[in-house]
């Protein structure tokens, strides 16, 4: 049940945006519970069952909480709900930009 409710929200976060890196983080612990009491004992391939599309899926969360929503999530059309963008996101890309004073 828990597991469901996280990964119903988690995608619906992922698609709204403004919960970006919290949806992330419950799709990616669904899925290393999937891998590690279901898919983990068939192996790696999906055919034979294994656990290549729960690794897909929590790639691809981790990228989007890396890279931040985008342009097209539906978050920037709810008032006040800001949408992160790789600078807000990501601390090393705040590093890697941030002008430096001599």
């Amino acid at each position: 049940m828990i597991a469901g409710l996280s990964e119903f929200h988690g995608g619906l976060g992922l698609a709204v945006g403004p919960f970006t890196p919290l949806s992330a983080a419950a799709l990616v612990g669904v899925m290393i519970d999937a891998m590690a009491t279901v898919t983990g004992a068939h192996g790696l391939w999906g055919s034979d069952g294994g656990v290549e599309y729960n690794v897909g899926i929590a790639v691809v969360a981790l990228t989007v909480a890396g890279t931040g929503p985008g342009r097209l999530a539906l978050g920037r059309y709810l008032p006040g709900a800001p949408v992160a963008g790789p600078q807000q996101a990501s601390p090393w890309y705040w590093e890697a930009s941030a002008p430096r004073s001599h």
